[in-house]
């Protein structure tokens, strides 16, 4: 009964204002979340399948094309094997496509590919819709061309509040300052799953910098003290990827407020 409990306050989705940076969401949908039982398509239809379950802050992975057009893509790679074959994919050793032959070619051979005008779409559509940008080109420059992308999208965007609404991962200093003279946002999230920083350092950080609202890390950064200190500091914490109702439950008993998960459900109980 205990664990159901501890599930259920992990699950349940926010009851706060939806305007309040995760008032009350334990689940972020990694990836734009799963979809028939596949991770991290981010398309269109794993983000309608996920918002239809109750998910409203969402997770989405950002690469550049090969002509400079901004892609929901995790990795190239990976895009190759799903889309094209893994023969194909061997061939084009993971190099970016176009912009035209990505929005051309279903994810999977299935699933509604997201460029920077279908990911703002997505937030004109959806009003109560977060979206959280991890670029996952290396180096500061590629993912200020990614950003600066998807900030003019938004910026140009007809309907009120999208730009407040995006809400960048940053995975050092250096490209938070560099996404700070691109284009401000309220918020932003700093993520440790590439980083070497040790804990001090990034404690240091995250209290130098107000607008480091959450910082996400996996599982094996996660320590009593280190939540402890970080919501101290007034930062929220959040775990991926856990998609095992037991992990979720046991890294809320170490005052983790939530995870990204591709599976777990928002309501749902263990």
């Amino acid at each position: 009964m205990f664990l159901c409990l501890v599930l259920l306050s992990l699950m349940a989705p926010g009851m706060d204002s939806p305007t309040g940076f995760l008032d009350g969401e334990r689940l972020v949908a990694h990836a734009m979340g799963g979809i028939d039982g596949r991770t991290l398509t981010n398309s269109e239809d794993a983000f309608t399948a996920n918002y239809a379950k109750g998910f409203r802050w969402f997770e989405v992975d950002l690469r550049l094309t090969s002509d400079g057009g901004v892609a929901a893509v995790h990795d190239w790679e990976r895009y190759f094997r799903d889309t094209l074959g893994r023969g194909i994919a061997e061939a084009h050793r993971a190099m970016p496509v176009s912009r035209e032959a990505f929005r051309s070619s279903p994810v999977g051979g299935k699933y509604r590919p997201l460029d920077a005008g279908g990911i703002v779409g997505l937030l004109e559509r959806h009003p109560d819709v977060r979206l959280v940008l991890d670029m996952k080109d290396p180096g500061p420059e590629a993912r200020a061309r990614a950003l600066r992308q998807l900030a003019a999208e938004a910026d140009a965007s007809p309907f009120p509040g999208v730009p407040e609404r995006i809400v960048p991962q940053i995975p050092d200093p250096e490209t938070y300052r560099m996404f700070e003279s691109i284009r401000p946002f309220p918020s932003y999230i700093l993520t440790l799953y590439a980083s070497k920083a040790a804990n001090e350092e990034v404690l240091r950080f995250v209290r130098q910098a107000p607008k480091i609202r959450a910082v996400a890390m996996p599982a094996f950064r996660v320590s009593p003290q280190f939540v402890s200190e970080l919501k101290r500091s007034g930062t929220r914490v959040y775990v991926h990827t856990v998609n095992d109702p037991k992990k979720a439950a046991e890294l809320r008993e170490t005052g983790v407020d939530g995870i990204y998960t591709d599976f777990l459900a928002p309501g749902a109980g263990g």
